[in-house]
This record gives structure tokens, C-alpha cells and sequence, in this order.
């Protein structure tokens, strides 16, 4: 799930599904896929990819929920390279 949400916040960020990718060292297909597993788990659509750049979909609270996933991944990421 946190992968999800790096996918997300880096979407957000970069503006772009392709820069997202470059970022996280992932394929385009691979952060898509993490989108569409996010939005499958909370049941509801997180960006309009209708648009360019993709933006966070009108009915959602992308953003902020992007916001908050970047404070929640500061204090897991250090542990994350401890279990590796």
C-alpha cells in the first residue's frame, strides 16, 4: 500500500504518469497499476488520466490524500531499507 501511495504522490508531483515512473525507477504500466490498486482499495477514482497533465480526480480528495501519504512514508522509509 505505501508503494501505492509513492506512485500517487509522485504522480501528483511530477505531473506526469511517465516522470512518475522515471522517478520511482518503474514503468509507466507499473504506476498505473499501483493507481488503479489505490483507487480499487478505496473504491473511487483518484486522478482524471483525461486530462494532461493527469490532475486528482474533481470528486476525490487526491491531493490531500497525496499530502498525507508523504507524511506517513517519512517515518516507514528508514525501516524499509532495514527489513530489505
Amino acid at each position: 500500500m505505501i508503494d501505492n501511495l509513492k506512485a500517487l504522490a509522485a504522480v501528483i508531483d511530477n505531473k506526469s504518469l511517465t516522470k512518475a515512473a522515471s522517478r520511482l525507477s518503474l514503468t509507466q504500466s507499473a504506476i498505473s497499476r499501483r493507481i488503479q490498486q489505490l483507487e480499487e482499495a478505496l473504491g473511487g477514482t483518484l486522478l482524471d488520466r483525461t486530462q494532461r497533465p493527469p490532475s486528482p480526480a474533481a470528486c476525490c480528495a487526491a491531493a490531500p490524500a497525496a499530502t498525507r501519504s508523504r507524511s506517513w512514508m517519512r517515518p516507514v522509509s528508514p525501516c524499509s531499507s532495514i527489513s530489505d
